[in-house]
C-alpha cells in the first residue's frame, strides 16, 4: 500500500505544475522521514522525481530536491552511491552555484559531503575485502 501511494506521487510529479510539485516533494520529505518508509523509498524510483525537483525553475522546489538527497544518502552507502552514479554531485553543485540562499548552499554541501562519505566508505570496504582475501 504505501509503495504504491509512493508510486502514484512519484508519477504525479513527471507531469504536475510547480505548485502541486511543491506539495509532493513536502510529502516525499515527510515520508523520508519515518523510518518505517525507507525500504519503500529504496524501492521505489523516487530518485527520478528528486532529479526533476532539482531542475525545476522554482528556487523552493529546488531545495526540496536537495533536502530529499539529503535524506536519502543518509540512508545507506548504496542509496548514496545511486544518486551519486546518476550525476547527483553535479546536479547539487549546479544548485549551489546557481543559488544564492544560504540554507540552500549549507543543504546541498551537506548532500555532497553524504555522497562522498557514501563512495570513501564503498571504497573502503572494497579495499578491505581484497586486503583480507590475501590472508
Amino acid at each position: 500500500m504505501v509503495l504504491r501511494g509512493l508510486e502514484v506521487l512519484i508519477k504525479i510529479s513527471n507531469t504536475a505544475s510547480n505548485d502541486v510539485c511543491l506539495y509532493v516533494s513536502d510529502l516525499l520529505i515527510f515520508l523520508c522521514g519515518v523510518g518505517q518508509n525507507r525500504q519503500y523509498i529504496l524501492q521505489s524510483d523516487i530518485l527520478s522525481a528528486v532529479f526533476i525537483f532539482c531542475k525545476a525553475s522554482e528556487p523552493d522546489l529546488q531545495y526540496g530536491g536537495a533536502l530529499l538527497l539529503l535524506n536519502i544518502a543518509t540512508f545507506s552507502v548504496d542509496s548514496a552511491l545511486k544518486i551519486s552514479d546518476n550525476d547527483g554531485i553535479e546536479i547539487l553543485s549546479n544548485l549551489v552555484l546557481n543559488n544564492d540562499r544560504q540554507d540552500f548552499a549549507s543543504c546541498c554541501s551537506e548532500s555532497i559531503r553524504e555522497l562522498w562519505r557514501g563512495k570513501s566508505m564503498k571504497s573502503t570496504t572494497l579495499y578491505s575485502s581484497k586486503l583480507c582475501s590475501r590472508w
